[in-house]
C-alpha cells in the first residue's frame, strides 16, 4: 500500500492486433548524442553525451552569476526500421531549458518554447525508411522575454535535461498530440460516501488522407473480472491532431477503507478509497490500440 498513489492517472503503453500482441513501441532514445555549443565550429569539437544532461552541471553550482547561457546542439543518428512505414512516428522530449528547436534531416520541424513541460513532434513524413537519420535539437537557455519564469531563486540550467522518447502507433490512434499527454482523462464527476461517477475523455489521431471509422471501448475492471464496459461508434476526420471523444461515466462502489498510520506514530488518518482499473481499445478494421487506465479516487472521512 505503500506505492499506491491517491490521484488518478492513465496508463499508456500496449497496442493490439486480431493476430498477435504488439507493443505501442516507445523506446527511450537517451543514449549516444552529440553535443557542442553553437559557438564551436571546429569539426572535431562536439564530444559524446547521454540524456540527461545538462551543460551547467558545474558553473552554475560556483554560486556565480554568469554560469552559462547560450545555444547548445544536440544531434545523433537514429535508424528508422522499414518496417515501421504505414505507421506513425512521434519524438517526446519531457524537458529541455528553454527554447529548442527540432530538426530531421537538417529540415526544422519546430519549435517549443518553455522550460519545464514536455513536448511532441510528429516524424512520420520527415524520416527516410530503413536508413539513418539525424536528429538536431538546438536548446538555447539565454534570458527570453516571453518565456516563464524571467527571474528566480534558481538557476536556470540548459540542456536537455529529462528523457527523450520515440513513440510508434497505428496511423489511428489514442494521440499524444495535446501538449504530449497521454490522451486519455478521467473526471471525477461525483464523489459520495458510498460511490463515484467518473467520466473519460479520449483524444484520438487520424494521421490517413481520409475520414475512419473507429470504435472506442471503455473496460473498467476489479482483478480480472470487467464491471462495466461501454462502446461508441466515432467517425475520426482525416488529418486530425486531436478529436477529443467522450465515453459514459461509470460508478464504482467504495471497496476497501485504509488505515494509514501518520509519521509520528500515533495520529490516524481514515479514507475511504476506490480503485478502478480498465483500458481504453480503439479499433479501425484489423487494427486495434489499447491504453490500461488505473483510476484511484480519494475521499476523506472526518
Amino acid at each position: 500500500m505503500k506505492h499506491l498513489r491517491l490521484t488518478f492517472s492513465a496508463l499508456f503503453a500496449m497496442a493490439v492486433s486480431m493476430q498477435t500482441l504488439a507493443q505501442r513501441e516507445n523506446i527511450l532514445i537517451n543514449q549516444d548524442w552529440n553535443f557542442r555549443f553553437s559557438h564551436q565550429v571546429d569539426k572535431n569539437s562536439s564530444h559524446r553525451v547521454d540524456l540527461p544532461h545538462t551543460w551547467n552541471a558545474q558553473d552554475a553550482l560556483s554560486g556565480k552569476p554568469d554560469y552559462k547561457r547560450g545555444i547548445g546542439n544536440y544531434d545523433k543518428k537514429l535508424f528508422i526500421r522499414s518496417e515501421w512505414k504505414g505507421k506513425r512516428l512521434f519524438l517526446r522530449f519531457e524537458g529541455a531549458n528553454c527554447v529548442s528547436n527540432v530538426f530531421i534531416n537538417g529540415k526544422q520541424i519546430g519549435e517549443h518554447r518553455g522550460c519545464y513541460g514536455a513536448f511532441i513532434f510528429e516524424i512520420t513524413d520527415k524520416v527516410n525508411y530503413g536508413k539513418d537519420n539525424t536528429v538536431l535539437v538546438r536548446v538555447n537557455n539565454g534570458e527570453q522575454l516571453d518565456v516563464m519564469p524571467l527571474v528566480g531563486d534558481f538557476n536556470f540550467y540548459g540542456g536537455i535535461y529529462r528523457d527523450v522518447h520515440l513513440l510508434v502507433t497505428e496511423d489511428i490512434c489514442i494521440s499524444p498530440l495535446d501538449y504530449a499527454s497521454p490522451g486519455v482523462y478521467l473526471f471525477q464527476q461525483h464523489v459520495g460516501e458510498k460511490q463515484a461517477a467518473v467520466l473519460a475523455r479520449i483524444n484520438l489521431s487520424n494521421g490517413t488522407e481520409h475520414p475512419r471509422q473507429a470504435t472506442l471501448r471503455l473496460q473498467v475492471k476489479e482483478g480480472d473480472k470487467v464491471v462495466y464496459q461501454a462502446d461508441k461508434k466515432v467517425t475520426v476526420a482525416h488529418h486530425t491532431s486531436v478529436q477529443p471523444e467522450e465515453m459514459t461515466k461509470w460508478n464504482s462502489r467504495w471497496d476497501f477503507v485504509i488505515i494509514r498510520q501518520m509519521p509520528n506514530g500515533v495520529s490516524f488518518l481514515m479514507e475511504n478509497i476506490c480503485l478502478c482499473m480498465g483500458c481504453v481499445v480503439i479499433r479501425s478494421g484489423q487494427r486495434w490500440e489499447m491504453h490500461f487506465v488505473r483510476c484511484i479516487m480519494k475521499k476523506i472521512l472526518g
